[in-house]
């Protein structure tokens, strides 16, 4: 049987890069030189218009799932994944809310 070896597993990391804009290749040759296969990017400061820069991160041999923070600059989450990773967007709420009732108990310790 032949054809190509899927990768098993996957070295994930995650990263506080205060802004991508200025440091692409240096956050790159870092996640490569880690092995790393996935990032979870916090303060990317990309903007929906940046598409230039998306487009120089696709050209390193990575993709990017990129949510800029919509009110304001700064902030902003992503996903950086190496090229040949097959990751799917799946859009979930924006908000979050349990819909576990708070217990008026104090904890016993």
């Amino acid at each position: 049987m032949g054809g190509s070896k899927r990768k098993t597993s996957w070295k994930i990391g995650t990263l506080n890069v205060h802004s991508i804009m200025n440091k692409t290749s240096g956050v790159i040759t870092h996640l490569e030189e880690k092995g790393c296969d996935v990032c979870l990017l916090q303060e990317t400061y990309l903007k929906q218009s940046d598409t230039a820069k998306l487009q120089e991160i696709r050209d390193y041999g990575w993709n990017i799932f990129s949510s800029p923070r919509a009110e304001r600059s700064g902030g902003g989450i992503g996903i950086l994944y190496r090229d040949g990773i097959k990751m799917k967007y799946t859009p979930v709420k924006a908000k979050f809310k349990s819909s576990r009732k708070p217990s008026s108990e104090k904890p016993k310790i």
